[in-house]
C-alpha cells in the first residue's frame, strides 16, 4: 500500500507542473495510478487536479472511478463516474459573504471511446472521445445587509441550492507508463470538453 501512496503523491505533482507548464488551458487535468487491465476489462480509479470550465478560474480536485471493455476492434468502451470539488476565492474584507471561499460540488458521467497506441514497451498513448454529464451542486451563501429602517439592502436572507446541468463532447490523450512497480500505471493527462 505504501507504493501505491508514492505513486499517487509523484502522478499528482506531474498533473500539477503540466498545469502550471502550460497546459492549465486544457480542462480539466488531472493523473491517476490504475491497477493493470484483467483479461478483457479494464478498471480505474484516479484522483487529481480538477478545472471544470475554459472559461471558470475555480479548481480543486476529483475523484472517479471507470469499467471498461475491450473490444474486438481495438477500442476500449468504458463508463467514469466521479465526484469533484471545487471552489471560488472572494476578498478576505468582503462583507456580503460570510467567508472567502465558495464551494461547489460536481457529479460526473462520462461515457468513453480510448484506442491506445503502444509506442514503447512500457508506454501507451492514449486517444479518447465521448460523451460527458455533469451535474453541480452550490450552496451559495449571501450575507444579508439590513437597511436602516429594516429593509433588505443585500444578499438574501436563505441560502439556496444550484443544480444546472451540462452535457457535451470530450477529448482527452494521455501517456501511459508502466513504473513497475506493483503493476500501477502512471498517467498524466490532460483534457478539453465542449458543452
Amino acid at each position: 500500500m505504501k507504493l501505491f501512496y508514492v505513486d499517487m503523491r509523484s502522478t499528482l505533482i506531474i498533473s500539477l507542473l503540466l498545469v502550471f507548464l502550460g497546459f492549465g488551458w486544457l480542462t480539466p487535468t488531472r493523473a491517476y495510478a490504475q491497477t493493470q487491465s484483467v483479461g478483457a476489462w479494464d478498471v480505474e480509479g484516479s484522483v487529481g487536479y480538477f478545472t471544470p470550465d475554459l472559461e471558470d478560474s475555480n479548481h480543486g480536485y476529483l475523484i472517479s472511478v471507470a469499467a471498461g471493455r475491450h473490444l474486438s476492434t481495438g477500442f476500449i468502451v468504458s463508463g467514469e463516474l466521479g465526484i469533484g470539488h471545487t471552489y471560488e476565492r472572494y476578498r478576505n474584507d468582503d462583507e456580503f459573504f460570510p467567508g472567502n471561499r465558495q464551494y461547489t460540488t460536481h457529479y460526473l458521467f462520462r461515457l468513453r471511446f480510448r484506442y491506445p497506441v503502444v509506442t514503447k514497451e512500457r508506454q501507451q498513448i492514449g486517444l479518447n472521445g465521448g460523451l460527458m454529464y455533469r451535474r453541480y451542486y452550490e450552496n451559495f451563501q449571501g450575507r444579508p445587509i439590513q437597511g436602516e429602517y429594516g429593509g433588505l439592502l443585500f444578499g438574501l436572507q436563505y441560502t439556496y441550492d444550484l443544480r444546472p446541468l451540462r452535457v457535451g463532447l470530450r477529448l482527452d490523450t494521455h501517456l501511459r507508463y508502466n513504473d513497475g512497480l506493483g503493476g500501477y500505471i502512471v498517467t498524466p493527462f490532460v483534457a478539453l470538453t465542449m458543452p
